[in-house]
């Protein structure tokens, strides 16, 4: 037991190096840019700090997709897919899709949850919001795997259905997000596809 733990302490004093050494230049500029911003005086130099700061964060996300394209080793992977989340990155939902099954893997028994979740890749979209469904009706018509399919249902069922209470409700919201993208559907093999994400809510 007193190994785990050690060995948890690692893996989660490691993921917060990362984090710190992937941002420790980027918040040195930061606040500067927010100096800059507090300190305009004409609306000429506040758009200008404005058009900066919003750069910066462009960067930054670039750098993370650019990294995350590279096949960095898994745990580099999981806090990419985490930090991409957080900072509500659209642009990389296409990326982030690709990993949506990356799991984080899970050694003895954990105390408190991990904040990048089980499935980081999975969390950041649900944390993008409503412009990732699109492209989780697109996994459920064209992915045959019973897992993505899982793991793509319940993105929407957790964007869509946050407020419901109960499992039952958020499942049957997914449903109907299934059956109206079914009647759309004039492919045969995609509609079946859909068809057997259905079943697995059952």
């Amino acid at each position: 037991m007193c190994k785990v733990k050690i060995r948890l302490i690692f893996f989660v004093l490691l993921g917060l190096l990362f984090i710190d050494k992937l941002t420790e230049g980027v918040q040195i500029e930061t606040q500067s840019f927010i100096q800059d911003f507090q300190n305009a005086k004409t609306l000429g130099e506040l758009n200008r700090a404005s058009n900066i700061i919003m750069q910066n964060r462009q960067n930054l996300i670039s750098n993370l997709i650019g990294m995350l394209r590279s096949n960095p080793d898994k745990e580099k992977m999981i806090r990419i897919c985490y930090l991409l989340g957080e900072y509500r990155a659209t642009e990389a939902v296409t990326d982030l899709v690709a990993h949506i099954d990356l799991e984080v893997e899970i050694k003895g028994e954990l105390k408190e949850p991990l904040m990048w979740g089980l499935y980081p890749a999975q969390g950041a979209l649900i944390k993008i919001g409503f412009s990732v469904i699109p492209q989780m009706i697109q996994i459920l018509e064209t992915n045959t795997d019973d897992h993505i399919q899982r793991l793509s249902a319940t993105v929407i069922w957790e964007i869509i259905g946050r407020e419901l209470p109960t499992m039952p409700e958020r499942k049957e919201i997914v449903r109907i997000v299934i059956n109206n993208a079914i009647k759309k559907q004039s492919d045969s093999l995609k509609r079946k596809n859909l068809e057997n994400a259905l079943k697995l809510l059952n």
